[in-house]
């Protein structure tokens, strides 16, 4: 019977399609459990069966253009399918999470808040330059700068919201705002 392997690569140069579509079933429903564990613990929880979907739509589409000669190279061939499905839907969901900031609205707000407590000049200024920056910068810079610094998240709060560890959040807010920084000298 032959391993996996061996029937994808005997399967795809016989042109026979009944043969192809058991072979791509069969990888499908070896890996599947493996697979939808995987997903599960990588991918946001809201979208892992999509996600799934997606990986094993991958592999049956990819299986044509397979070359590995072992089953182990064949494992890890799907696994690596399921991790940049699992980065995509992460990456999606962080990209959905963005701020656009509306400067008008923004300001609407500010004023609201001022009217129980005015805003001294010396802070209408810098909240000014504060909102420029933020609009001159990338949008995930301004994203990161606003939650941390106007919002008031703390990084383990960042870091949940965007599915990604402490120190990664901790570093990108540092690059944003050194980002910031660099972008306040050059205008001054």
């Amino acid at each position: 019977m032959g391993t996996l392997v061996e029937r994808i690569h005997e399967c795809r140069g016989s042109g026979n399609r009944d043969a192809w579509l058991d072979v791509v079933e069969e990888v499908a429903c070896f890996y599947t459990p493996q697979l939808r564990a995987y997903v599960i613990r990588r991918a946001p929880a809201a979208d892992a069966d999509d996600v799934f979907q997606e990986v094993l739509i991958a592999i049956g589409q990819g299986l044509l253009s397979f070359s590995g000669q072992t089953d182990a190279s064949l494992r890890a061939w799907c696994y690596r399918i399921a991790s940049n499905k699992c980065a995509d839907a992460l990456r999606r969901r962080a990209a959905d999470r963005s701020i656009q900031i509306d400067r008008e609205a923004l300001w609407q707000v500010i004023e609201a808040s001022a009217a129980d407590e005015p805003l001294s000049p010396g802070d209408r200024i810098d909240l000014k330059e504060a909102i420029d920056l933020l609009e001159a910068v990338k949008p995930s810079s301004s994203d990161f700068l606003w939650k941390r610094y106007v919002l008031g998240l703390d990084y383990q709060e960042i870091a949940a919201e965007y599915g990604i560890s402490y120190d990664n959040a901790r570093m990108r807010v540092n690059r944003c705002l050194e980002l910031a920084q660099e972008l306040m000298r050059q205008s001054r």
